[in-house]
């Protein structure tokens, strides 16, 4: 995606992209239950399979470069394009795998995006932390139908997503990140203190408002710094999700440690304090990017 887009645009693309998870997410488990219960789960499990299939052959019709130089198979038939881009693909992997012996460590991670990826991570770890044990919270609490909660986030982090990538295009990172700060760090103290539905849902409109603000934005300047790194966009975008994964993953087992010793309000305490801490150094990181980059950039 981010080779195919102009640069200026980078950030409304990403965000279009990321609706794609999002409506999968939201439909996804809905359709696999159902047809779970009326087929059995190894049919699921089945539809899945091919599913994945579908989508290995739809991405041999993915042309690479830059889309204004063309597509070299326009000219051929169907069947003779299709017998092209397999035999690229056979080529690709062949001297893809015969590069992984002389890796270096830029040939893996985008070291220029660390620091947006430890900011991904921040959100991730909220995120993480929430949707695991929201049910456990809801519970304990003595809170019913806390399962709107996942709907709400969807409808949220679908239209966060939509204006998140436009804006970051247009005015830059800042703009963008320090509401997403702000929007989350709100979010956890009032799950500190929650004890209706009405506010848990509150809270979800929130969180997903911030993390569709901050999650496009820090990527397409993940994608932006990849772009500038000698054409690293491959390895900028996999530095990106190095973040969110490891916040996803160490996020609850730190919170559920804390919630062990101080309860679910220490834990959204937790949270809360993490990213007004996130929020402190971010503003120095963009302090000494202002004295190296132009203001277009950040």
């Amino acid at each position: 995606v981010s080779e195919k887009l102009p640069l200026k645009r980078l950030g409304e693309g990403i965000g279009w992209f990321g609706i794609s998870f999002i409506v999968a997410a939201a439909i996804g488990p809905g359709i696999g239950a159902v047809i779970g219960s009326e087929f059995g789960y190894h049919v699921s499990f089945m539809v899945s399979g091919l599913l994945f299939l579908a989508a290995v052959i739809l991405t041999l019709r993915i042309t690479s470069g830059d889309a204004t130089q063309g597509d070299p198979h326009a000219n051929v038939s169907r069947a003779a394009a299709f017998k092209m881009r397999v035999s690229e693909l056979r080529v690709n992997l062949r001297a893809a795998f015969g590069e992984m012996s002389s890796l270096h460590i830029d040939d893996l991670i985008c070291v220029p995006a660390l620091p947006l990826t430890f900011f991904a991570g921040i959100f991730g770890l909220v995120v993480g932390t929430i949707n695991t044990f929201i049910v456990v919270f809801a519970e304990h609490r003595g809170i019913s139908g806390v399962s709107l909660y996942f709907v709400v986030a969807a409808v949220s982090l679908f239209a966060a997503r939509l204006v998140s990538g436009r804006i970051i295009d247009r005015r830059g990172l800042s703009i963008v990140l320090y509401p997403a700060f702000i929007l989350v760090i709100t979010a956890a103290l009032l799950f500190a203190g929650a004890y209706s539905l009405w506010v848990i849902l509150l809270c979800a409109v929130l969180i997903s408002l911030g993390q569709g603000l901050a999650q496009p934005a820090l990527q397409t300047i993940c994608m932006r710094i990849g772009r500038e790194d000698n054409g690293k966009i491959g390895v900028a975008a996999s530095t990106y999700f190095i973040g969110p994964d490891i916040g996803q993953g160490i996020g609850p087992m730190i919170s559920g440690a804390i919630s062990d010793g101080f309860g679910f309000s220490g834990m959204f305490m937790f949270c809360a304090v993490t990213v007004a801490l996130s929020t402190v150094v971010y503003a120095f990181y963009t302090g000494r990017r202002k004295t190296k980059v132009s203001p277009t950039d950040r």
